[in-house]
């Protein structure tokens, strides 16, 4: 009788979370639309912007005298500057230009306005649909494991160092992006034991700002991306694998944020078939103090076309802390809401810095 209740239970819970993530990847599909709807109005009722722009030049005369005078950036002149930040990553841009590709129709936004805190990818699966900024360099890295029992066979798997570089390239909106890990496998059954030990695929993407919030429209960044087959033997996909992930969020008040990843990724199964995975996120971050702050998300794992894959679903949390404007350190932890998916998932910590 208590088996018989048990198996009631997780298969009620395993309906309802179907059904939660049904309806969940419905409304953010529907967002997805009407924010790309309303970017192709915006992007056809927005006015030229002048060729060219008055700005404040300040220097020394030959009398060592300081002086300021206007001047008119165009498309043929150009500003040496000295802000601190990489020359090399500005490609000899005048100024930094606009933060995003586009605007919401009507709204205004500050394209200067700097990021006092770092914000990371990390450690949240979600991705942030805020860019580095151009000529900085941001490192994440980070320690995980996975550990899963099903069937009698215990699977742990370690992810060591987890380095992400992100760095602001040519202008605001577009950040370069390269990332690889470290990576050991257990597998034991019945008195019998495997171990691997290697290197995981590189990915290579880029992020670009599209447009920032404005009221209830959100801030919007597509990331196209790939892993390129260059991973360890016992790691590697052995093909090219592209995708894709649309992240976009709201601020909805000092201290919480909604941030939200839909992912379309091509994957290979354990049966050596390339299929697509769809991913959908849903993290609410939120300020605990001015050097603390905490998030809770659900993840979505959902194959198609898969001969082996099953869906997977998450619930991940855990806390961030900034010694100062440049550093984070980070705790999490995450356990599987289904069968398919690993008891505990995305659990470690991590550390970034910004330059």
């Amino acid at each position: 009788m208590l088996i018989c209740r048990s198996l009631l239970w997780k298969r009620l819970a395993a309906m309802v979370t179907r059904c939660l993530f049904y309806v969940f990847c419905r409304l953010s599909l529907a967002v997805l639309v009407l924010t790309v709807l309303q970017l192709v109005v915006a992007s056809g009722s927005a006015s030229a912007l002048e060729a060219e722009q008055p700005f404040s030049v300040r220097g020394v005369d030959n009398n060592s005298t300081e002086f300021e005078e206007n001047a008119t950036a165009s498309s043929t002149g150009s500003i040496s500057t000295s802000d601190g930040y990489s020359s090399w990553l500005r490609g000899g841009n005048a100024g930094p230009g606009p933060k995003t590709l586009m605007s919401w129709n009507g709204a205004e936004t500050d394209d200067h306005k700097p990021n006092p805190k770092l914000v990371t990818d990390r450690p949240h699966f979600s991705e942030a649909s805020s860019l580095v900024g151009l000529g900085r360099v941001q490192i994440e890295t980070g320690y995980s494991i996975f550990s899963d029992r099903s069937n009698g066979i215990r699977t742990i798997t370690q992810s060591f160092g987890e380095p992400l570089l992100r760095a602001g390239v040519g202008a605001e909106w577009f950040e370069f992006r390269l990332a690889t890990t470290a990576l050991t496998e257990s597998v034991s059954a019945a008195g019998n034991s495997r171990f691997a030990a290697g290197v995981d695929d590189i990915y290579i993407g880029a992020k670009l700002a599209i447009t920032e919030q404005a009221g209830a429209l959100p801030e919007f960044a597509i990331f196209p991306q790939a892993r390129l087959p260059s991973g360890s033997s016992a790691f590697t996909s052995d093909r090219f694998l592209p995708g894709v992930n649309l992240a976009y969020s709201w601020m909805l008040n000092d201290w919480i944020e909604l941030e939200c990843n839909t992912q379309f990724n091509n994957r290979r199964d354990d049966l050596f078939h390339t299929y697509t995975e769809f991913i959908q996120t849903a993290n609410v971050e939120y300020e605990l103090a001015e050097a603390l702050g905490g998030f809770t998300e659900i993840i979505a794992f959902i194959p198609s076309g898969s001969l082996s894959a099953l869906p997977e679903y998450y619930f991940h949390a855990g806390l961030v802390m900034f010694p100062n404007d440049d550093v984070q350190f980070d705790m999490h932890a995450g356990v599987g809401l289904n069968a398919p998916a690993a008891n505990l998932a995305f659990t470690g910590v991590g550390l970034s810095w910004r330059y």
